[in-house]
């Protein structure tokens, strides 16, 4: 688990990019206050380091908002 978030499912699925289907994997996460969210990482750039940087600058953005 990182630091304030957590993984709590991971899917595979498409998503549609310039007229083209894309193999993507859809990745939940749960914010330790509660906040789910939900990412949709194409399976090119689909691992564990590149999930949890692009995870990590969210929560972050998300953290200094509601500190405000």
């Amino acid at each position: 688990m990182a630091n304030g978030w957590q993984v709590t499912g991971q899917r595979d699925s498409e998503d549609l990019v310039n007229g083209r289907f894309v193999p993507v994997m859809v990745v939940s996460v749960l914010t330790d206050s509660g906040t789910p969210m939900t990412f949709r990482i194409p399976v090119t750039r689909y691992s564990g380091p590149a999930v949890e940087a692009l995870v990590t600058e969210w929560y972050e953005r998300h953290q200094a908002v509601a500190n405000l």
